[in-house]
């Protein structure tokens, strides 16, 4: 056994070409039993008095440190030999490595352990923040051979290093500058940067790179990982290990926060927590087919906690603002689970996954897959295993598909039928909270019975428009009036008032354009007590104090605008109001609040430019028009492309603008192909392009966008 002063040197734990490290006990303690474990460093030649730099980095980091991450030097003997006391029990990371080479490590394992190194190494980073012009300190040289996992019992440990010769003080911005002859690091661990002499300065991403290698190195010890957390971790560690010091992480706490990520992931996988692992997957980007194809086949389901999920995702489906894309891969996932589970095939469950489904695709513009769902939602109610209230909420959804495909003859025969159910469940919510002293409050079947008013009103205004029929578009105004004043949401009752109004701008309806401007002004700006001001405060570029919620600031104050100039053009200053649009034309795109199809935008802009120019159609007006189709990549009206919803406002626009300027040859070519594209489409447009062939004109048929 070879001895160093009165230190006997037990196993070789990890070595380098620069140094080796060795478990260690001392002579004077060994009666002792178990005693104190110590490792004995040896240096193969003093670098640069590797001894000394350790010895001082050690003790001053763990000074300043209030959570202790160093084991500090304890004595130097001699040039080449430093030693350090370990009080509690662990094991260095090389070593559980090289015994994990034969039974492998398990995915959770691997994650605890690089989470654990990234805490540690987040608290190094930062030891000094708060106290000094100094932030903390850069390892430099992190490896296997330096961490230590120290047990604090319970199955947990926390990480500690060793190796601090080659540490490196962060200044207050992060910064770190090598010092003379640091030069000291182990390839194969080492950022790319360290390799180039030349090289001062570092960050943070240094120390990231090493811990990137580190858990790549864990993941070959990898017990068979699902596919998955085997696509996470390698985006997770190719992003760790990026060449460049910009695209890694910035920090480890970044780090860490995604590595949590992943292992919450990895435990909603072993609870059946249905919903968790959608939720998780989707946050870290994972591609739906790929979560789905991890399925595999003949999975057994947790009957209860797919329920749970079911009716969660239902509840967000129901607020005012849900995630349409999470919902919709939310329910790809919990729909796929069911495909291909053994479990029985239920019917109450079967009715349930239609009705989301129907949700989830009608609000992310799947017109035809929510469509066909439809159909089989029919022959599900035919066997009667649908509620009345699923039933009226789910056709609800229907409608509105039927509308976006074009056939709003079917939606708003539908939504005629729902009606009189609806109006029936209401009317016993409204006598019961009568009867029990309640207040009517934002229930969902409030919520529905407002929609059910508010969607069946834009259909029969719609129709009206090809149908000609005067009473239709009366009695479609008047359920919209019913639905503002059944909602108690503001979200609900403002998108009905911006239906009411869009109708007064098409009619140039004055009184009922005056009657809403007042009610949206009162519900949205409550400081702003007229249009005049409005427009005042738009053309200063003051910002306008509104209620919360209100997303669509622009459009929203274009929209009132035009339906002011709809009621009284003469009250504008139309040459300062046409020069505060000019300004927005050219920033437009740059703006921060802008979250609506920007199309919508400019179409409201050459609106109130025309109607401020008497109707006549400039060169401002010919500009926002084409801004209108050209402005987004997604709008461009190209007879190559499939037809989309957002492309139909395209030719909405188009037809308006050649309106407008008595492009009579132009708005014919323009119906033809529109023909022959809504014709050729696999979205289940064909409503678009059975009424546009019939009446032989786009202004009314496409009305409803």
């Amino acid at each position: 056994m070879d001895k160093i002063k009165d230190y006997d040197l037990l196993d070789v734990i990890y070595e380098t070409p620069q140094t080796r490290l060795y478990k260690a006990k001392k002579e004077t303690e060994a009666e002792l039993g178990e005693g104190l474990l110590y490792v004995v460093k040896e240096y193969q030649s003093d670098i640069n008095n590797s001894g000394t730099r350790e010895l001082v980095s050690s003790q001053k980091i763990d000074n300043a440190s209030s959570i202790n991450v160093v084991v500090p030097v304890l004595e130097r003997i001699d040039d080449r030999y430093i030693v350090m006391q370990f009080k509690n029990h662990g094991i260095f990371l090389a070593e559980k490595m090289k015994t994990a080479k034969k039974s492998g490590l398990a995915i959770k394992e691997i994650c605890r352990i690089g989470i654990e190194i990234l805490a540690s190494l987040d608290v190094l980073h930062n030891c000094y923040r708060g106290f000094y012009d100094k932030k903390g300190y850069l390892h430099m040289d992190l490896h296997p051979g330096n961490i230590f996992l120290e047990d604090i019992g319970e199955g947990d440990f926390k990480v500690k290093f060793i190796d601090l010769q080659s540490s490196l003080e962060l200044d207050e911005n992060g910064i770190a500058y090598r010092t003379e002859g640091d030069y000291q690091f182990t390839e194969g661990y080492a950022a790319p940067e360290r390799y180039n002499y030349k090289n001062e300065v570092f960050d943070e991403s240094c120390d990231i790179y090493s811990v990137a290698k580190i858990i790549e190195e864990l993941m070959d010890l990898a017990q068979d990982p699902n596919l998955v957390l085997q696509h996470l971790i390698e985006n997770f560690i190719s992003i760790g290990t990026e060449s460049s010091p910009s695209y890694r992480f910035r920090t480890a706490l970044e780090m860490k926060e995604v590595l949590d990520s992943i292992l919450e992931l990895l435990n909603d996988m072993e609870k059946n927590d249905y919903i968790g692992i959608a939720d998780r997957a989707y946050r870290l980007d994972v591609d739906i087919n790929m979560l789905v194809q991890d399925i595999g086949s003949h999975i057994s389901l947790n009957e209860n906690n797919y329920k749970s999920a079911l009716e969660e995702l239902s509840s967000m489906l129901l607020t005012d603002r849900p995630n349409q894309n999470k919902c919709l891969y939310l329910y790809e996932y919990l729909d796929a689970l069911y495909r291909f589970s053994d479990n029985e095939k239920s019917d109450s469950l079967t009715a349930k996954l239609l009705y989301l489904g129907i949700g989830c695709y009608n609000n992310t513009a799947y017109s035809k897959k929510a469509a066909e769902l439809a159909e089989t939602f029919f022959n599900m109610k035919e066997k009667g295993v649908i509620g009345i209230t699923d039933y009226a909420s789910t056709i609800n959804r229907i409608t509105e598909t039927y509308y976006d495909m074009g056939d709003v003859d079917k939606a708003a025969m539908l939504q005629e039928e729902n009606i009189g159910i609806e109006e029936q469940l209401y009317s016993v919510y409204i006598n019961t909270a009568k009867t029990s002293g309640l207040a009517v409050t934002n229930e969902s079947i409030v919520k529905s019975m407002g929609r059910s008013y508010s969607a069946y009103g834009r259909y029969l205004y719609v129709q009206s428009t090809y149908t000609q029929n005067e009473e239709d578009k009366k009695k479609g105004i008047d359920y919209l009036e019913k639905a503002v004043g059944v909602f108690q949401d503001r979200v609900n009752k403002h998108i009905t008032i911006s239906h009411i109004l869009k109708i007064a701008i098409e009619e140039r309806d004055k009184d009922l354009a005056n009657k809403y401007i007042a009610l949206y002004l009162k519900e949205i700006y409550p400081k702003v007590f007229s249009v005049a001001d409005l427009i005042s405060s738009f053309i200063g570029d003051k910002k306008i104090e509104r209620e919360p919620g209100n997303d669509y600031y622009l459009l929203d104050i274009l929209m009132l605008i035009n339906a002011f100039c709809t009621k009284d053009i003469n009250e504008t200053n139309i040459e300062a109001f046409a020069e505060r649009l000019r300004g927005i034309m050219t920033q437009l795109s740059s703006r921060e609040y802008i979250s609506f199809p920007v199309n919508l935008i400019y179409k409201h802009m050459a609106l109130i430019i025309y109607k401020l120019n008497d109707n006549e159609v400039n060169e401002d007006v010919l500009h926002l028009f084409k801004k209108a189709v050209t402005s987004n990549d997604s709008f461009v009206i190209d007879r190559n492309r499939q037809l989309s919803i957002l492309m139909v406002m395209s030719y909405q626009i188009r037809w308006m603008e050649c309106e407008m300027c008595g492009w009579e040859d132009e708005k014919k070519k323009l119906l033809e192909q529109f023909i022959e594209h809504s014709g050729d489409s696999e979205l289940g447009l064909q409503g678009y392009y059975q009424k546009a062939a019939k009446y032989e004109t786009l202004e009314s048929v496409l009305r409803l966008t």
